[in-house]
């Protein structure tokens, strides 16, 4: 496997189950190959999972989703062609986590897109644990969509905890928004209760080392003679997804950027990912940046 994506990407996959949930992710999808003049691979597995899903559950499956190859095969053809110069669909039967990462690296795709319903807040189990086992088993960069294509991303955030996971984050997304000025979160320890930090002299002075580490960790990936791309740093105390989602809300970010780390699902069910609880919080679009991130590149400077 490559050790790298390739930017921009050498193509798209976008994973569709043929729901409502997919039609965001669609638009989205187009338009980023559109941009990017980017190959675009329309992916489906046909499973009987969903319906036994529902079964169980006592609820209808829903009644846009195919439960046969050649029902598959003519919704994509209706719904993808059209709107997708040099496309490609893929449809097989199988396990969705299966199909798609065979036909991703058959296709050398560099970026996954899927779609999560707005009101989807909590996430299906089933549809975290795929988006969890595809980041891990591919390491390719997975956008995940909820809200309409309008625009182009206007407002992107990129969250850094100064890990190499978030360095990877922070290059990927200045790679495929070369244009973008990117804001950046660092979310470091609330200071303790009933400590001399709670001083707010003392909270001033934690803050602006914070900041301070988080503007040299920037620095030490930029390259002077390179080309710059400019980042606006925050940092505050307190829990990284409330503060993630606070900026969404307050600053009208339609883009998150997140990096993970290699940990098995066991780990996340344990502890809890950050990216993970991004996905089933946020209100806009979340980008889950794995281990393939671009080549290590020099960039941009802090404001």
């Amino acid at each position: 496997m490559e050790p790298h994506i390739q930017t921009p990407p050498r193509a798209v996959l976008l994973a569709t189950d043929l729901t409502a949930r997919s039609d965001r992710a669609l638009s989205r999808a187009q338009m980023l190959a559109k941009a990017w003049q980017s190959r675009l691979v329309a992916v489906h597995a046909v499973t009987r999972s969903d319906r036994m899903f529902s079964q169980v559950l006592d609820a209808p499956l829903p009644a846009a989703a195919p439960d046969s190859l050649q029902d598959a095969r003519e919704r994509m053809r209706r719904d993808v062609l059209p709107g997708s110069g040099g496309s490609a669909i893929v449809v097989e039967r199988g396990k969705p986590v299966e199909v798609i990462s065979r036909t991703a690296k058959m296709q050398k795709c560099d970026l996954i897109v899927t779609g999560i319903s707005r009101d989807e807040t909590l996430m299906r189990m089933g549809l975290r644990r795929t988006i969890g086992q595809l980041v891990r088993r591919l390491g390719v960069p997975l956008l995940t969509v909820r809200e309409n294509a309008d625009a182009p991303y206007r407002n992107i955030l990129v969250g850094l905890d100064m890990t190499q996971a978030s360095r990877r984050a922070l290059q990927t997304a200045a790679a495929l928004f070369p244009d973008q000025s990117l804001n950046v979160l660092h979310a470091y320890e609330p200071p303790l209760p009933g400590s001399m930090v709670e001083d707010a002299e003392r909270r001033a002075e934690v803050r602006a080392t914070a900041m301070k580490a988080c503007s040299e960790f920037i620095a030490s990936g930029m390259d002077p003679d390179g080309v710059h791309h400019a980042f606006k740093v925050f940092a505050e105390s307190g829990w990284p997804s409330a503060l993630i989602r606070r900026h969404v809300l307050d600053q009208g970010i339609d883009l998150v950027v997140l990096g993970t780390h290699d940990r098995s699902s066991f780990f996340d069910i344990l502890f809890g990912s950050t990216a993970m609880d991004a996905l089933a919080s946020l209100p806009c679009d979340v980008l889950i940046v794995g281990r393939r991130g671009v080549a290590n590149r020099k960039f941009g400077k802090a404001a």
